[in-house]
């Protein structure tokens, strides 16, 4: 970003594109939501062993990209998204969750997958949200579309390729582009979820377009706080 060189050119995903993207991950939710936690866990350790094992190459390419530097980059790469996919997969979450139990009534909870999670992600920490959001959705059963923002979609889209090796094909899939693509994706009728972070302005038209097919909606916006500069 500093001498405003061209590092690289990058594709832009289409609606048929998306279609059978979204068609692929449906088949692929399918299999993985009849797996168990343990199975889901063991995948998710491997695939935070494969981005440990490449933080330098994926933090270099999102130094390039992004502008931020080197060595923060690669911890982002490694240690951060390392630490999103171990946290998530080490909760235990109770199959089903008795409320009450007693001799007059039995209250259960019982958590469901979503099926496929729309998965929107910002320029300035694309590695640390994009697993920040994958994380807790595999785990749960769910398969995700990832949009990364056009500003730095080079690290996420060779992150996902370093992890086909042992992700279930369809799973996650990555679809790069502008706002049209994203828009699309918010208007799916088989996505059942979105999970965006970004602007306020951009959080209103997620919500929107979101609207007519009643996605459940998880919005981390941008806001302008006050900050206090002192001389020393």
């Amino acid at each position: 970003p500093s001498t405003g060189k061209l590092i690289a050119k990058c594709p832009v995903a289409t609606r048929q594109q998306l279609d059978e993207a979204v068609k692929g991950a449906l088949k692929a939710q399918t299999h993985w939501k009849q797996t168990s936690y343990d199975y889901r866990r063991e995948i998710m350790n491997q695939m935070s062993d494969i981005l440990q094992q490449n933080s330098v190459e994926l933090g270099t390419l999102l130094s390039l990209e992004n502008g931020k530097p080197l060595a923060e980059a690669i911890r982002e790469a490694g240690a951060r998204t390392a630490a999103s996919l171990l946290g998530f997969s080490s909760m235990t979450i109770p199959t089903p969750e008795i409320l009450t139990d007693d001799k007059n009534v039995r209250v259960e909870v019982h958590r469901r997958p979503y099926g496929v999670v729309g998965c929107i992600i910002p320029w300035n920490f694309p590695l640390h949200t994009l697993f920040q959001k994958i994380a807790p959705a595999i785990y749960a059963g769910n398969a995700c579309i990832v949009k990364p923002s056009s500003h730095t979609p080079l690290s996420t889209l060779r992150a996902m390729e370093l992890l086909r090796e042992i992700t279930p094909p369809g799973l996650i899939q990555t679809l790069a582009g502008g706002s049209d693509i994203g828009t699309e994706i918010c208007l799916h009728k088989d996505i059942s979820k979105i999970s965006f972070t970004g602007s306020t302005a951009v959080g209103l038209k997620v919500a929107a377009n979101s609207l007519p097919t009643l996605k459940r909606l998880h919005l981390e916006l941008g806001g302008n706080d006050a900050a206090i500069v002192l001389d020393d």
